[in-house]
């Protein structure tokens, strides 16, 4: 199961669809071939026919049951599943893969988002990174129960400026829930910081870095105020399934490659290997993701048998590879 994030549709998805389903092709008559059943679907709030006027069901607990009820409807009931999340639905298969009491996931696959652990910690706490807290500032407008209308909507004609495809500030409410319903609970709310930090931060890794929060504070100023916690121990939140975390090293929301990400507390994840700037040739998924460098097929059979054998192994790109699907399914 694939779990787009934001501002993104199940359709962000279609490029890997369309290269699983030329993989298929070339080898439909390889005896190793391993047909597989994927599905992605618009998520709540992003889908019409699941998009409540209640604000309380835009929480982390609501999006896990969503996924689990998804899969048991798709796959089969008590049918074990794969799960891959991309920003938000990163953030929420971490979640997911903790909360899975009844052991329904096969394998874990992030993108872009760390641990929501160790993005809580370095957003709010005694292993604060400060250049995340400036990079992830714009969560506290996000997370407003009326961020898409303050302002004259003025987050929403940001967006809208972006080519966001939003026919109102109404819908697009919907879709900013998910911060209201994840920061200061899943995940920390960093503090509001200063102009001079975001000028600062500015200086220090260039203004294209800075745009996006600028833009938002502009949008949507806010007094200086301090973090708000997580409020799940690390313990609440091991993963206990082999699972694959990759990131992009110059992501302006996400700094992954600082030491707060890839020094992972055993705790979170048993037995883990981190591999920075690995990289996997021509296989590009998304519209963010670059060109990668040719590796011979001993490294990706190496690559391969390390995230069978390890709990975990953790890839500093944005690029990667899966097995061969069979029954794509958009909803």
């Amino acid at each position: 199961m694939l779990l787009h994030g934001f501002p993104m549709y199940r359709v962000w998805w279609q490029p890997l669809f369309e290269y699983w389903n030329e993989l298929l092709l070339s080898s439909i008559d390889a005896p190793s071939t391993s047909p597989m059943h994927v599905v992605a679907c618009d998520l709540r709030g992003y889908s019409d026919g699941a998009s409540p006027d209640d604000i309380e069901q835009y929480t982390y607990n609501v999006f896990a049951e969503d996924i689990f009820a998804i899969a048991e409807s798709v796959f089969g009931v008590g049918v074990s599943f794969h799960l891959m999340g991309h920003d938000h639905g990163a953030a929420l298969a971490w979640y997911s893969a903790a909360m899975d009491v009844n052991d329904r996931l096969e394998s874990l696959v992030t993108l872009s988002v760390p641990h929501i652990c160790l993005m809580s910690e370095a957003l709010c706490g005694n292993h604060t990174d400060e250049d995340q807290v400036v990079a992830s500032n714009y969560f506290n407008q996000f997370s407003l129960a009326d961020s898409a209308t303050l302002n004259d909507a003025a987050l929403t004609a940001m967006f809208q400026s972006f080519g966001l495809p939003v026919a109102s500030p109404e819908q697009f409410q919907k879709l900013l829930w998910w911060y209201h319903g994840s920061l200061a609970s899943a995940i920390s709310m960093p503090r509001v910081v200063s102009d001079q930090e975001v000028q600062a931060f500015a200086e220090k890794f260039g203004p294209e870095m800075a745009f996006f929060v600028q833009n938002t504070r502009q949008a949507i100023p806010m007094e200086e105020r301090e973090c708000v916690p997580g409020i799940y121990e690390k313990e609440e939140l091991t993963i206990k399934i082999s699972t694959l975390f990759i990131f992009g090293l110059n992501d302006f929301a996400l700094l992954c490659n600082n030491p707060y990400a890839t020094e992972f507390d055993p705790v979170l994840i048993p037995e883990y290997e981190h591999i920075t700037s690995f990289v996997l040739p021509d296989l590009l998924v998304g519209p963010t993701m670059t060109e990668a460098p040719s590796i011979t097929s001993t490294e990706v059979t190496s690559v391969a048998s390390n995230i069978v054998q390890n709990p975990a192994i953790l890839v500093g790109s944005m690029v990667f590879a899966f097995p061969v699907a069979k029954d794509v399914v958009l909803f």
